[in-house]
């Protein structure tokens, strides 16, 4: 197993030094292309070693981010969440399409996409603000009861359970 290790570490160690020949052969005729030089790779690899900060610094950390996403023209990360339009936010929006205005123009406006509003569309439909606000009331009060009947139903099945170990 140590063997399998050692290889592997000096397979990397001969990896990472043909690429700093390379590198600094490549930097030896760039510095000056118009004068070739005589050095050997070697040599010049010798003389033009470059530290770990000065590889760091020549590195691109912009590859080591995740890539930028182009949404309407607006620069959107991954890992940012889209904004969390409310019900009635929602409702707005698609009335101003019912005012005249092209779905594009109101999509790319609040910089949601069309496939967002057509789903909006679809849930919402020609509901008005005060019905959509009806409408999360009773879904809340909905959610309410079903906790209180399965609270309930719980309550039922623990007595059945301790009324048949009576008897």
């Amino acid at each position: 197993m140590k063997s399998h290790i050692i290889n592997f570490i000096a397979g990397l160690i001969a990896f990472v030094l043909t690429i700093a020949y390379a590198t600094a052969a490549t930097r030896a005729q760039v510095s000056n292309p118009a004068r070739p030089t005589n050095k050997s790779a070697k040599d010049v690899i010798m003389t033009e070693i470059p530290s770990l900060d000065e590889l760091a610094s020549d590195c691109d950390t912009r590859f080591f981010e995740p890539p930028v996403v182009l949404v309407w023209g607006l620069e959107k990360g991954p890992s940012m969440k889209g904004k969390r339009y409310t019900t009635e936010d929602k409702i707005r929006i698609l009335r101003e399409v019912d005012g005249g205005k092209a779905v594009l123009d109101v999509c790319r406006e609040h910089n949601i996409s069309e496939v967002s509003f057509h789903r909006w569309k679809r849930q919402y439909g020609q509901m008005e603000i005060n019905e959509a606000r009806r409408l999360k009331e009773l879904e809340r009060e909905n959610s309410e009861l079903k906790k209180m009947l399965a609270e309930s139903l719980l309550k039922n099945r623990v007595l059945e359970m301790v009324c048949e170990k009576k008897a």
